[in-house]
């Protein structure tokens, strides 16, 4: 599966096994590697991830953020795409 995001100019490549989620890759439009920070917003459960990436893969904390009280509710940690 490949999700567009335009207006952060991000696709994100993931492969799906038995409907688990596998490997997922970030790319800018342009089809080169992406790094950097990425937020996704989840509208329906009031939820904004941060998710830091590096040269494709998450790489750093991924930081769950309650829209509505704009505290922490949970930190994950990636390195080279696994969760620690």
């Amino acid at each position: 599966w490949t999700y567009f995001y335009y207006d952060q100019n991000v696709k994100i490549e993931s492969d799906f096994k038995d409907d688990v989620k596998g490997r997922e890759v970030y790319f800018q439009l342009s089809g080169s590697i992406f790094s950097g920070d990425f937020i996704l917003i989840d509208e329906e459960k009031n939820i904004k991830e941060i998710r830091k990436i590096k040269h494709g893969e998450r790489n750093g904390k991924t930081v769950f953020i309650d829209m509505k009280t704009n505290e922490i509710i949970k930190k994950e940690k990636y390195k080279n795409g696994v969760l620690d």
